[in-house]
């Protein structure tokens, strides 16, 4: 599932392309896309409108159209595809759920292949409870509020809580596991059982993991392109994550152990991140 990096990236990519622009046509290929509205409905409510802009809300790409958002999630599979007037593409294809047709006759696809992912419209009143109802944003924490948040929560494990949305928004599995391997934090550790001090090199390298994830187009692991078709390219950086049975680049003398923890694996070197 994409996350902050994978997410913003489209944020900002989706900015540059359809800020400005009208939307002169939708195309609903599967009604099942829609979340709470029916698909007449849908169409009335975004077609011809102006986008005014696009941002994000944790994992959720909210594009304003003045009074109210189409808010879109990825989720597993999900794919948002640009597509130039005029430019060769595979686009419809058979996993194509929407299309937004631009005022330029540009077309925005949404194509999803497991079809996990959503679209819905949002009201200013809805647009403001979902972003209350999000965690703290992970790259707008300093580090002081970082700790506070943790110590709000000292018998929980702290990858539970990094991956918990409705605590700190945009951490998945992956820069989850890469930051607690830096921060040399085993997934088990409560915060109860970590001092301040590491949990202030967590936050550092949290910080680190996820702009250097940003700079290079975030992590392609399966699914994952940008609105141009393009793979990121973070995976080569990764130093703990999907390393399992690989020696540990920080202590030189343990392999990488992968187990499970709330269903998602977890990896770690067992020299270095001790519980």
């Amino acid at each position: 599932m994409p996350e902050l990096p994978e997410v913003e990236n489209i944020v900002k990519q989706l900015r540059r392309k359809i800020k400005g622009k009208k939307i002169s046509k939708v195309s609903v290929y599967k009604s099942s896309v829609l979340d709470s509205v029916v698909k007449s409905k849908f169409i009335k409510l975004i077609s011809g409108k102006s986008i005014k802009n696009v941002s994000r809300v944790a994992k959720i790409i909210c594009i304003d159209i003045g009074k109210g958002y189409i808010a879109i999630h990825l989720k597993m599979t999900g794919r948002l595809i640009y597509v130039d007037e005029g430019e060769k593409s595979q686009y419809p294809d058979k996993y194509t759920v929407l299309c937004f047709e631009l005022s330029d006759r540009d077309k925005l696809y949404f194509s999803d292949v497991r079809r996990f992912g959503w679209v819905k419209f949002l009201d200013t009143e809805e647009y403001k409870k979902l972003k209350e109802a999000a965690g703290y944003d992970t790259l707008e924490i300093g580090v002081d509020e970082f700790i506070n948040i943790l110590y709000k929560y000292t018998g929980k494990r702290i990858y539970n809580i990094l991956t918990d949305q409705s605590i700190i928004s945009g951490i998945g599995n992956i820069y989850a596991n890469e930051a607690l391997y830096l921060a040399k934090i085993h997934p088990l550790s409560r915060v109860s059982d970590t001092s301040s001090v590491k949990l202030r090199k967590l936050h550092y390298v949290l910080q680190k993991i996820l702009k250097s994830a940003i700079k290079l187009g975030g992590t392609s692991m399966r699914d994952f392109v940008d609105i141009y078709g393009r793979k990121g390219r973070f995976e080569k950086e990764l130093k703990g994550y999907g390393r399992e049975g690989k020696m540990c680049i920080i202590c030189k003398k343990s392999e990488i152990k992968r187990s499970k923890l709330s269903g998602r694996s977890i990896f770690y070197c067992p020299r270095c991140q001790e519980v």
